[in-house]
């Protein structure tokens, strides 16, 4: 679908990803060996194995989820839905970890956002009935 149009062969794809991918862990294995902490590196196999199944699946299902998305909205409502981002992660944080937080803001923050979303919706489809009758 898309690679193939762009790149004009899967092989040729196909080598491009794996080398960017090699190129971004060396870059990884660089920051890490000069910033990082030994100390405090997982010490069991099962620990590595949930770090990586969440870097790798759950990490990069939902980005390519989220590009997919994005490849589908307008730039106004992409825009909204990322700044709706954070109080989905405060919804998440509260309702799994049991955290505290002020839930009349994070509910105010909650509709200005979603106030937003539907002044956006609301603007599209303004704009597109303007050029249909142009």
């Amino acid at each position: 679908m898309y690679p193939v149009d762009r790149f004009g062969d899967w092989p040729g794809f196909f080598v491009r990803v794996v080398r960017r991918l090699f190129d971004t862990s060396r870059q990884a294995k660089v920051a890490g060996l000069l910033f990082g902490n030994a100390s405090r590196l997982p010490t069991s196999a099962s620990q590595w194995w949930v770090l990586a199944g969440l870097g790798m699946v759950a990490s990069g299902f939902a980005l390519y989820c989220w590009n997919k998305g994005a490849s589908l909205v307008d730039g106004g409502t992409l825009m909204v839905m990322n700044n709706a981002l954070v109080p989905a992660d405060l919804l998440v944080n509260l309702l799994l970890c049991n955290c505290d937080a002020d839930l009349w803001r994070l509910g105010l923050g909650g509709t200005v956002i979603a106030s937003s979303l539907l002044l956006t919706q609301v603007g599209s489809r303004q704009l597109l009935v303007a050029k249909e009758r142009r």
